[in-house]
């Protein structure tokens, strides 16, 4: 949980830098290109209402985690050679952030 709250604390200091003050936004964290992915797709799923739609969700999933190549399998743990390092959720953890901001109204 503790995850999804930096990634919505994140999100929403990249929107207020967007949006509110005007500032273009560089993404670039030290916890890699994982929680960087998070960060941008959830901003714009927050800036943009079009993302909110079925088709604008596809396109960012498209866009931001198939476009940048989201290691799906590793990440995952789909493979018999990933098993050894670990299972990391990193697209199931985005789902649940959206899956806030949905049930929140944000």
């Amino acid at each position: 949980m503790l995850q999804v709250q930096c990634v919505l604390q994140l999100a929403g200091a990249t929107v207020d830098l967007l949006d509110v003050q005007g500032s273009s936004v560089m993404v670039c964290l030290e916890d890699g290109w994982d929680v960087t992915t998070q960060v941008a797709a959830t901003a714009q799923v927050l800036l943009d209402p079009h993302y909110r739609t079925l088709d604008g969700f596809r396109a960012l999933l498209e866009k931001e985690w198939l476009g940048f190549g989201h290691r799906f399998t590793h990440r995952s743990n789909q493979t018999q050679a990933n098993q050894a390092s670990g299972f990391a959720p990193v697209f199931l953890q985005f789902l649940d952030v959206i899956h806030q901001v949905a049930t929140t109204g944000l």
